[in-house]
């Protein structure tokens, strides 16, 4: 073990400064994931409504889809 510890010191210590600069970069990459985006605007579009039943109107917000069966209920 102390013949291979004197051998390949440069090997282990490249191969830790790796491995710490491999976390220290996944750290950096997946922390602005969790940050707070409080300021982004909302896209909110009011859609015409449905050919067949007319008293049903769908509203998309950030990608989710609502259905109102009255007007004055979507717009409230």
């Amino acid at each position: 073990m102390k013949k291979f510890l004197s051998e390949n010191w440069y090997k282990l210590m490249t191969g830790t400064s790796m491995l710490v600069f491999s976390f220290g970069f996944l750290i950096y990459a997946v922390s602005p994931t969790y940050a707070n985006n409080s300021n982004k605007e909302e896209k909110t579009k009011v859609e015409k409504p449905l050919p067949a039943k007319d008293d049903i109107i769908v509203v998309t917000s950030n990608g989710y889809a609502y259905a109102f069966e009255d007007r004055t209920e979507a717009y409230t």
